[in-house]
């Protein structure tokens, strides 16, 4: 574990319109476009990327590692780390709700796209490539490698699994367990996440069944 290098003063990336309140911490090599807000809290590690007029909220944190590991095996009796290589970027105009987490790559970048809106404590995974103009509720976690296209709408403390690929347009009711991959225009509800309109006519017939 390399030791991170923080900024002392506002780098040289950030351009000089950012608002940067009180207790934001910055590496020294990040890059933030103009009129964006940092909030008190916000910690942004090395190679991130935050594009034009964001709204970044409190304790938001970009570009930690991961959470990856090889697991005990053979002579190995512990998890080994293994390293992120990668980073994050963020589009223009997104808006981070507080104590969100978006984790750098293992190699290449995690990415939030143009537009999109996330709310309070989501968790974002390494590699997820959430497309333009998203919106995720509250406790949304997207697991990693998990591609969102354009226009998905997910609804509060739904979990995504990864490796899986999100079609444009999708909307996934909240609370829903998303273990695969959906097509573009589907509307899902319930854990494990199938058809509203199946969900609905279940619901209904249990409903039913209890008189």
């Amino acid at each position: 574990q390399t030791q991170v290098p923080w900024a002392i003063g506002r780098p040289s990336g950030v351009h000089p319109s950012v608002l940067i309140a009180p207790g934001v911490v910055m590496a020294e090599d990040v890059q933030v476009g103009a009129g964006t807000v940092l909030n008190p809290g916000v910690v942004l590690y090395p190679g991130t990327v935050v594009g034009e007029h964001c709204l970044i909220h409190a304790n938001v944190v970009l570009g930690a590692d991961g959470f990856g590991f090889v697991p005990p095996y053979q002579d190995l009796a512990h998890w080994t780390k293994i390293p992120h290589l990668g980073s994050v970027r963020i589009g223009n105009n997104v808006e981070l709700g507080a104590g969100t987490c978006v984790d750098r790559a293992v190699v290449g970048i995690t990415l939030i796209d143009d537009g999109c809106k996330i709310d309070n404590l989501c968790q974002i995974g390494h590699n997820v490539r959430i497309g333009k103009h998203c919106v995720l509720a509250g406790q949304v976690g997207v697991a990693g490698s998990t591609k969102l296209e354009d226009y998905v709408v997910v609804g509060g403390q739904t979990g995504i699994a990864g490796h899986l690929h999100i079609g444009r347009g999708a909307r996934i009711g909240g609370q829903s367990g998303v273990a695969k991959s959906l097509p573009p225009g589907a509307e899902v509800l319930g854990s494990p996440a199938v058809d509203a309109r199946e969900f609905r006519r279940l619901f209904a017939a249990q409903k039913s069944a209890k008189g």
